[in-house]
């Protein structure tokens, strides 16, 4: 059976190497440059921010077990519990699960059905898993329009900044009120360049929902 999936991502990265342990070749396909998905990191010259997932957290023992041999603890503050990242970078998470996978990245599909099965670009395949957004997965199954039309999304306004000067601020601060629900120095997490310090601000899911069309760069 081939199987494709759309999306390296956390949940794709997963599902592939379930199947390939399984005795499965899953074909995964990912319009980035890189793996990872929302566990992302943004390079601007010699700077480094963790714009997307700030940490993850484990409730099952395989996936302890896999954070402890694969990630690091951070312990930003006395409310934080046991967070994990990825190091140097977020998307080191899913490396060492992606290893020996067929990954096929910078790869806009659009997967067609033909017959019982599905056609992306020249191969055919017999499934389609996708871990896509469901703004992506709309535009790429419009026959699942109405199954997915009631799924909502909550966007995320980022603000990336670096200092030269070291500061004196928590490592990190957070709120579920404020129109600013995250503050982290990304510069304190594990396996990071100190300086310049840099910090992510990530805005509340109203406040950027409100605000979503605004220009970026104002």
């Amino acid at each position: 059976m081939r199987i494709a999936i759309v999306g390296a991502g956390m949940a794709g990265i997963t599902c592939a190497r379930a199947l390939a342990d399984a005795g499965l070749a899953p074909f995964i396909f990912e319009k980035s440059r890189g793996l990872g998905g929302r566990l992302a990191t943004r390079r601007v010259d010699a700077l480094r921010f963790d714009h997307g997932a700030q940490f993850v957290t484990a409730r099952g023992e395989t996936f302890s077990t896999y954070l402890d041999a694969h990630a690091a603890q951070w312990i930003p503050g006395p409310e934080s519990g046991a967070w994990y990242v990825g190091t140097p970078t977020m998307n080191a998470l899913v490396k060492p699960m992606a290893e020996g996978l067929d990954i096929r990245l910078g790869q806009h599909v659009a997967p067609d059905r033909e017959g019982g099965g599905w056609r992306i670009g020249d191969a055919r395949f017999d499934r389609v898993i996708s871990t896509a957004p469901v703004v992506q997965a709309r535009t790429m199954f419009p026959e699942m329009i109405d199954l997915l039309a009631p799924v909502d999304v909550a966007p995320c306004w980022t603000l990336m900044v670096a200092f030269d000067a070291a500061t004196d601020w928590p490592e990190m601060w957070r709120s579920r009120e404020a129109d600013l629900s995250w503050i982290a120095r990304n510069s304190a997490k594990p396996a990071r360049e100190a300086s310049p310090e840099c910090w992510v601000v990530h805005a509340s899911p109203t406040w950027s929902k409100t605000h979503l069309e605004i220009d970026r760069d104002v």
